[in-house]
């Protein structure tokens, strides 16, 4: 994989000898450089060329010298990408109420059964560890 530093800085240095050329894989340009390096017309190209590769992004050096198509996502592709993010950060936060109220209603359900006497004490025990590990849990991915 070509790097854009790598290039520019070929560009840049040994530009008039094209050698930035041969690295990215353009063998005939290079060889085309090589034979005008005598006119200095190469090694301004050059320059001009490694400056260009410096200050591209990433994405568009990528997608010109190492074949790495990238979409590009458009204003409207974002926008909507970003709407159904929030519904279901939205849908999650109201599943993850629910899930704690379902917890809270049964450990008080639970105190009060063992307080009227209807829950014996390792029932409860039970029951109420199991209610605490589903509080823990939820707060783990949360």
């Amino acid at each position: 994989m070509k790097e854009k530093s790598t290039a520019g800085i070929l560009g840049i240095l040994l530009g008039g000898l094209g050698v930035h050329k041969f690295y990215l894989g353009k063998t005939g340009q290079g060889i085309i450089y090589l034979l005008f390096c005598w006119s200095f017309i190469p090694a301004i190209i050059g320059l001009i060329e490694g400056i260009s590769y410096l200050t591209q992004s990433e994405e568009e050096f990528n997608r010109k010298w190492n074949g790495i198509k990238v979409k590009i996502e458009s204003p409207e592709e974002k926008a909507s990408r970003e709407k159904r993010l929030a519904e279901l950060e939205s849908k999650k936060a109201e599943e993850v109420t629910k899930m704690e109220n379902l917890i809270s209603e049964n450990k008080d359900r639970l105190k009060k059964e063992l307080a009227n006497g209807t829950l014996t004490k390792a029932a409860f025990d039970a029951e109420y560890k199991m209610w605490i590990k589903r509080e823990m849990d939820l707060d783990k991915e949360n």
